[in-house]
């Protein structure tokens, strides 16, 4: 399961790369999508580093949660 997920994580990264995306006209939405690129890599960093637990899982909603409600 983890290598499965390092593995989307990090398809989704490339494929997010600034290249390969079409500049988005909202700057709300450039931000949001910046935002979880970042929490991609964080998470696939974390990852490939043996650092991921509950409590980072949790920590990750919460950002989730306040980037969504911002």
């Amino acid at each position: 399961a983890t290598a499965q997920m390092e593995v989307r994580l990090a398809d989704f990264i490339s494929s997010s790369a600034p290249e390969k995306v079409m500049p988005l006209a909202d700057g709300v939405l450039s931000f949001i999508h910046h935002q979880v690129i970042e929490l991609s890599r964080d998470c696939l960093d974390k990852s490939r580093e043996g650092l991921i637990t509950s409590r980072y899982f949790y920590e990750l909603q919460e950002n989730l949660e306040k980037l969504h409600q911002d």
